[in-house]
């Protein structure tokens, strides 16, 4: 049996929603650069599964939306990881 590193961590509330981008008509055009935004990388990393938990990382306060970063002219993301236990 594997003993958890974090046992009882502090669950945060997680926003409303899965995304707050809406789809448009020219989303699907391939020969257009779509600009990302940290809003956008937040929506797709927000529920991926903490794998010691069944929670996910916003829930877990592991990522925040404030923590990154996009740069389009270095063509570039940086996202910032909060750990659960100080290191």
């Amino acid at each position: 049996m594997t003993t958890l590193i974090n046992q009882n961590p502090i669950i945060y509330e997680a926003s409303a929603g899965n995304s707050t981008r809406e789809w448009r008509e020219d989303d699907d055009n391939e020969d257009s650069v779509d600009a990302i935004d940290a809003q956008e990388i937040f929506d797709l990393i927000r529920s991926i599964s903490d794998p010691e938990h069944p929670l996910s990382l916003e829930q877990l306060n592991v990522t925040q939306r404030d923590h990154i970063q996009v740069s389009d002219e270095k063509n570039s993301i940086l996202v910032e990881f909060t750990p659960t236990i100080p290191h």
